[in-house]
């Protein structure tokens, strides 16, 4: 006969309050937690100021198995951002002495959802709410070599096997230009008439944010074309500086060649080479106008150095 599930909720007993446990009929097969996170400064950012994030811990996958999952994050609060993952799964199967000797033969599956209930699903579903972001409800994707003319709907799934990351504003007067560009109809733009500075920035290059090995020794090499118009104030160029996780500002800016004043379209080009420091977990790039006027930026390329 076909195990039919029913779930029910229950308190146990804990070390200073009750525990609620998911069961499957006479069976708890999950401890359900909203707990305070532990390391609010760093963890908040991922959870987006929801302080106490509902998982599932303890997990059994089969009736009368033992708990294979140490934990899964059941949802994130996006009121104020955009993350591009949804579920974290932490496996924390637990073994006797005798049988970390032996085969491991945990078997697991996946379900999918059937074509006819996915459709059903869908045409009953909500719309997706806008998502906006400093004012932007598309964002330009971060590529190696980019002209900056692919962008990431903040609403919408991404398509192809990893989500992309894209370029972040920081400060006033930054927009997407989709009509003007070196090579194509595609740059970033700052346009202001204050002074100080206004950045598109990329903080995931590197280690941290890519599957191949990050050796000691590597550095980067980003050139890129600068075009401005009437900047006055430090100027506009490219800039690459270590990076740390929470902490942006622990290393300096390295600059290329800075603008200001009107130019046409001038290639500059800034290298930062290692031995990197052993807090980093990559390098950010920024596209940065100090002072007033515009800039444009367009046909960027980072090239690893080894």
């Amino acid at each position: 006969m076909a195990h039919r599930p029913r779930f029910t909720f229950r308190t146990h007993g804990g070390e200073c309050a009750g525990q609620q446990w998911v069961y499957d009929g006479e069976e708890p097969i999950a401890r359900f937690e909203r707990r305070v996170i532990e390391q609010p400064e760093q963890e908040l950012r991922y959870f987006d100021g929801n302080l106490r994030p509902v998982n599932l811990r303890d997990l059994k996958l089969s009736p009368g198995g033992r708990p294979l999952i140490a934990g899964v994050q059941l949802f994130w609060v996006f009121q104020h951002g955009v993350c591009n993952w949804g579920y974290d799964i932490h496996f924390g199967g637990h073994y006797a002495r005798d049988e970390l000797y032996g085969p491991i033969c945990e078997r697991f599956r996946i379900l999918l959802c059937p074509d006819g209930k996915a459709k059903e699903m869908l045409e009953v579903a909500r719309p997706v709410p806008e998502v906006e972001y400093k004012g932007f409800r598309e964002l330009p994707v971060y590529e190696r070599e980019t002209s900056f003319e692919k962008g990431l709907r903040l609403n919408e799934p991404s398509r192809g096997d990893t989500d992309p990351w894209p370029w972040h504003p920081d400060g006033e007067g930054l927009s997407w230009d989709r009509a003007f560009g070196r090579s194509d109809n595609f740059s970033l733009k700052v346009q202001k008439e204050t002074p100080g500075p206004s950045e598109w920035f990329y903080d995931r290059e590197g280690d941290g944010a890519w599957t191949e090995p990050w050796r000691p020794t590597v550095g980067f090499r980003v050139t890129g074309y600068i075009r401005t118009g009437n900047v006055k104030g430090r100027g506009s160029c490219i800039a690459v500086r270590w990076g740390v996780y929470n902490y942006p500002e622990r290393y300096p800016y390295i600059c290329s060649e800075k603008l200001s004043g009107t130019n046409d379209w001038t290639r500059v080009s800034v290298e930062i080479q290692g031995r990197h420091p052993p807090d980093c977990s990559g390098i950010h790039i920024i596209l940065r106008q100090d002072g007033s006027g515009t800039t444009w930026f367009d046909d960027l390329r980072v090239e690893r150095l080894q």
